[in-house]
Parts: C-alpha cells; structure tokens; sequence
C-alpha cells in the first residue's frame, strides 16, 4: 500500500481530475501522478504542502529540512545552478554559502583567460539576481582568508565554517555538492548527511576552472545573469551613411551576438523632425544617455 493513498482518496471525494488537482498545488500532472505512486524519492516539501492545502487535509508537520551548497562560483555556470535546483526542492530551507579568498581569488584570476577579475559583489549579485524568486533560498559570504586552498586544510575549513553557520543561525541536515571526493569529508567533519547530485556530470559537464580557461568556448554554460560580466563592447566609428549599421549587424550574426542601433538617427527623426540642422548642444548629452541606456539594455 502506497504511503501516499490517502491522498487519492482525497482526490477521488474532492471529484476533480488530476490535471485540475495538478494546477491547484503548482505542478504537472505527471509530477503528480509519479508523486502518488511513490516514485519521487524526496519529493518537494513545498509542492506537497500545497497539495494538502488544496485537498482540506492536514499537512504533516515533521523536522524543518535544512540544506546547504558550499561554492566559490567563481563564476557561476549551469552546474552550479542546476546542484542548487534539484538541491532547493528537496528541503523547506536551502542555504548557498559563497567562500572567498582575496589572495586565493586573485592567483585563480591570474591563472585564468578572463579580462576583469569578478569581485565579491560581483558573485553575490550572480546569485541574488539567479534566485531571487525562490524564496527557501538564503545566500551568504564566508571569509576563508588564511585557510588552505582546496582540497585541503579541511580542519581549519570545517571549524571556521561551524562558527560561521552557528552565528548565523543555521543548523543543516543535509549537505548539496556534485565532488564526489567531498562527500566523506563533509561527514567526517562536519557530521552532516552529504548528498551527490550530477557527480559524473552526466547532466551539466562543465566546471568553473574550464569557464576560467576559456569562457566563450563554454559560453552557453555562463548563465543569463553572468554574461554581461565576459562580454565586451565594442564600438564602430565612421563617416555618415558610411555602411556602421550594416556592418554592425553582420559582425552580429557572425559572432551570434547582439548589436545596438545608432540612438541619434532615432532622435533626430523624434525629437527633430528627421533633420539634423535642427541639433543644438544641448541634444548631445540626451542623445549620449540614450545610446548608453541601449547598451546597458543589451
């Protein structure tokens, strides 16, 4: 007998089909009917609480799960992202904490094909802006000035980042990671359950070191809110009608980018009636704005 019959009893008495019970709780139907009949081995706390919640029945209240994602996400790729998806559909809580080392980050600039250095505001905002509609998300910065660099000094690690999960309040029971070498040590040291997602990288075969090495080749594992970081503008200067809108466009499609329009021909044709007699210096800085404003768009 499935743990989870008294669940379709209460859909059979409510009388409605399972796609209608499906959007009432905020899943798919085959989500669903896979939920019932026990084939979701940790199903998501959130989408069974709004099942109950549709059904009139009582949520089964139990122990707050709570987990954790460690992760330089320097930078942030598809991996990461896809480790703290499945990680926040598994507990009603899910803490990413973001370790940095300025010396640390510094040597793996250094060592790396980027042309800027991302900051520590830099890999925060990553992260608030990828998740910021998930509410069971929390993100943190933890210091790791002074301890040795991975994969070692594991001591020193795990008795920094207990004093630094215990001053901010939390108390995991499991912990999220895809290197399989970490796994025993988490347990060893820090004694919380380790869970491996993607550990082969079956799903997402991509590491933050190969994105470090050479970031277009691997552009599409940079998510959306990381690009803007590796792009680089480029500007085509030229006489009038001299064929920059065209050229703009080509290069464009070649390199599978976007391009930005010439603001002023837009203004003068708005603000000027199409002639360009018209242009006073104080035009310059509206039309300087509006060129910079479609560049930031893109």
């Amino acid at each position: 007998m499935s743990s989870f019959d008294y669940l379709k009893s209460a859909i059979k008495q409510k009388g409605c089909t399972l796609q209608q019970v499906a959007e009432a709780s905020g899943m798919t139907k085959g989500y669903l009917s896979q939920l019932l009949n026990a084939k979701i081995k940790s199903p998501s706390a959130q989408k069974l609480e709004a099942l109950h919640r549709f059904l009139g029945l009582e949520f089964p209240r139990r122990q707050k799960s709570v987990g954790v994602v460690f992760g330089k996400f320097y930078p942030l790729h598809t991996g990461h992202i896809y480790l703290i998806q499945r990680a926040c559909s598994q507990v009603d809580e899910l803490h990413i904490i973001m370790g940095y080392d300025d010396t640390r980050d510094r040597e793996l600039f250094e060592e790396s094909a980027m042309s800027q250095q991302p900051t520590v505001p830099d890999r925060l905002r990553w992260l608030l802006q990828t998740f910021k509609y998930q509410k069971n998300i929390r993100i943190h910065a933890f210091n790791e000035e002074g301890m040795e660099p991975y994969p070692h000094g594991w001591d020193v690690w795990s008795h920094g980042i207990r004093a630094f999960m215990s001053e901010k309040g939390i108390e995991p029971n499991r912990i999220y990671t895809s290197e399989e070498a970490d796994a025993p040590q988490y347990l060893e040291h820090l004694g919380i359950e380790t869970v491996l997602i993607d550990p082969k990288r079956t799903f997402m075969n991509i590491s933050g070191g190969q994105i470090r090495e050479n970031p277009f080749r691997y552009w599409e594992y940079i998510p959306t809110e990381v690009k803007p970081f590796f792009v680089r503008t480029v500007a085509i200067l030229g006489g009038e009608s001299s064929g920059k809108s065209t050229l703009v466009n080509k290069l464009a499609n070649i390199f599978n980018t976007t391009s930005a329009w010439e603001y002023g021909r837009d203004y003068v044709f708005s603000h000027l009636g199409g002639d360009e007699m018209a242009l006073q210096y104080s035009d310059y800085d509206k039309i300087a704005l509006g060129m910079r404003s479609i560049l930031i768009l893109r």
